[in-house]
C-alpha cells in the first residue's frame, strides 16, 4: 500500500532548496 503524498513530497523539497538558499544567503553575507 503506498502512503506517498506529493504534496508533502513537494514541501519536504521545497524545504530543502529553502535552507540550501539561506546557507548560500548567510555564506555570501559573511564574504562581503
Amino acid at each position: 500500500m503506498e502512503n506517498s503524498n506529493p504534496i508533502i513530497d513537494f514541501m519536504k523539497i521545497a524545504i530543502e532548496e529553502e535552507k540550501r538558499f539561506i546557507m548560500d544567503a548567510i555564506g555570501m553575507m559573511q564574504v562581503l
